[in-house]
């Protein structure tokens, strides 16, 4: 068998080494070796002395070996102007993660199909009367047994619930096991804070589906968005807050070398994509909750961007940018869907909310350039006052006819977002 592998599987060592870095000179190679000589030294015969001297031509040294990347880097980056390249270019100098490689990115798709039919025309499967034969074959030499027993669905739901509340591996698939939990389903009682205050001492009967308990939760994540007992968006705010200040600060370990185009390229693809994320069904936040959005937005700006200290007032540079703030950029996408639901008519569940007032005729919506005017909902709360249907109704019969009567989605877009712009500034 030994000689079978090492015709057929040879054991072979390789060297395994990477690519060298372009910025790590000649000159830095000696220094670097003229650093591990003089450690050897002071490890050999003891000598303090030496040793001190190691580490501070050490820290000398690991300045010089960052500044000598940064410089790097950062003269890459200037070649290359902000645009869809960018990307491909921050991944050629490692400053992004690749993609897993897969074995289809080395062989042809029908060379290893041909490869693995080959081993099983090599090597036939074993037949099942061996394999009922098997335990015949060699004799038990522990007195062991092993024995069955019926499980049924609550058993499988508490054990991955136990799993999901101690594991923070991977699947096999390599699927976070934590992201199972939020496709569980959950029992949430909503009311106002005073009503669930009211119920804490109350003991509620579970809820079963299909003999199954489902367990009483605080807040629950529906495609991205975090809904909590009371719906105050406290919940939503935080993790967006959390998501925020993590992407930042994972811009901020290169914010050296990336020019002011760039920074404000890598802000915009990543920070405003979890800040504008289904902003238009948080018109009902309080205004600590549209704070907390707001200055998660500005620390971008002023600690990224600009480089600035996080007193300075961040409007002129936020108009330097033609930023808008959260509650504009929230009137923003609100509109921008209202003229998508006038303009296309889906989802119905939607649109069918939106009524044209009937005792305006026809004549006088021409004479006014088209400008379409809403039926508006009695209401007698806050709650439905403050709702997306009223408060996006109110926002659009304040825009000039011109934007409500744009010809395309573009050109709406771009005279609204000019016109939020001035009111912002």
């Amino acid at each position: 068998s030994c000689l079978l592998l090492t015709l057929y599987a040879p054991l072979l060592t390789r060297k395994t080494s990477r690519p060298s870095n372009p910025w790590f000179t000649r000159e830095l190679k000696l220094k670097c070796k003229e650093r591990d000589k003089l450690y050897k030294l002071a490890k050999k015969y003891r000598d303090q002395n030496l040793l001190a001297r190691y580490r501070l031509i050490r820290k000398a040294l690991k300045i010089q070996l960052n500044s000598a990347r940064e410089d790097y880097l950062k003269t890459a980056l200037l070649s290359n102007s902000p645009g869809s390249s960018v990307w491909s270019k921050l991944k050629h100098l490692g400053l992004t993660n690749s993609n897993s490689s897969s074995p289809l990115n080395f062989f042809d798709p029908l060379e290893l199909n041909e490869f693995y039919a080959n081993i099983v025309r090599r090597h036939p499967s074993c037949e099942n009367e061996f394999l009922a034969s098997l335990h015949l074959e060699s004799t038990r030499q522990v007195e062991c047994s092993f024995n069955w027993s019926e499980i049924d669905i609550v058993d499988v739901t508490k054990a991955v619930q136990l799993t999901l509340a101690k594991s923070k591996g991977k699947s096999p698939d390599g699927l976070d096991l934590r992201w199972l939990k939020d496709h569980l389903p959950q029992a949430m009682i909503l009311g106002s804070n005073g009503r669930l205050r009211q119920l804490q001492e109350f003991d509620f009967p579970p809820v079963k589906i299909n003999g199954v308990v489902i367990p009483y939760t605080d807040s629950a994540k529906c495609l991205g968005v975090y809904i909590d007992r009371s719906l105050s968006w406290n919940t939503h705010v935080s993790q967006v807050v959390r998501k925020v200040n993590s992407a930042l600060h994972c811009l901020k370990v290169r914010k050296n070398i990336f020019t002011k185009e760039l920074r404000k390229v890598l802000v915009t693809a990543t920070i405003l994509p979890l800040v504008d994320y289904c902003s238009a069904v948080l018109v009902d936040a309080t205004a600590e909750n549209d704070r907390k959005l707001q200055r998660a937005l500005n620390a971008s700006i002023v600690g990224f961007i600009f480089d600035l200290r996080r007193d300075v007032h961040i409007s002129p540079y936020r108009k330097d940018l033609s930023w808008l703030s959260f509650k504009y950029r929230r009137m923003y996408f609100m509109t921008c869907l209202l003229y998508k639901l006038l303009s296309v008519g889906k989802p119905n569940y939607l649109r069918n909310l939106f009524v044209e007032e009937a005792d305006v005729r026809r004549s006088d919506r021409l004479a006014a350039k088209k400008h379409t005017s809403f039926e508006l909902p009695r209401f007698t709360t806050t709650y439905l006052e403050h709702s997306f249907l009223v408060t996006v109704i109110r926002v659009w019969e304040e825009l000039p006819s011109d934007i409500v009567n744009s010809n395309s989605l573009e050109v709406f877009k771009n005279k609204v977002f000019g016109y939020f712009l001035q009111l912002d500034f």
